[in-house]
């Protein structure tokens, strides 16, 4: 349940303030999100989409980026039990969500598509604590 129907929050078992749950839940996702922008936007964008912008092409290699990640999301998806129809969409937001890392990278290199990564993970993390902590 979300927090504001509840008027509660809990990080596992333990129940806390809503605003200190969501504080800490982001301060600490920020640090585990930061390595995984740093780790996906290496191998997406740094080695996978300039490989294939050589290879295929800008646009190809944007549609293929677009589809391979979103595409390697899905097994973590399908281990959360999400319906069908949730993968779905939540592949095909990740698509679109890809073309603006893909417009960070080209705008500003790897550290840019990976700051902007980092922070929209960290954004969605705490929209779940918010929407799922109650």
């Amino acid at each position: 349940m979300a927090v504001w129907e509840t008027g509660r929050a809990y990080i596992g078992q333990y129940e806390v303030p809503v605003l200190a749950g969501l504080i800490s839940t982001v301060a600490i996702s920020s640090i585990s999100q930061t390595f995984t922008g740093i780790g996906e936007e290496a191998v997406f964008r740094g080695i996978g989409y300039e490989e294939m912008k050589i290879s295929m092409g800008v646009m190809p290699a944007k549609i293929a980026d677009a589809l391979l990640f979103s595409v390697v999301h899905i097994p973590q998806e399908i281990d959360a039990e999400s319906s069908f129809s949730s993968i779905l969409i939540s592949a095909a937001f990740r698509s679109v969500v890809t073309l603006g890392l893909q417009w960070a990278y080209d705008d500003g290199g790897l550290r840019a598509s990976t700051a902007q990564h980092m922070w929209i993970d960290v954004f969605a993390i705490a929209l779940q604590y918010l929407f799922y902590s109650g």
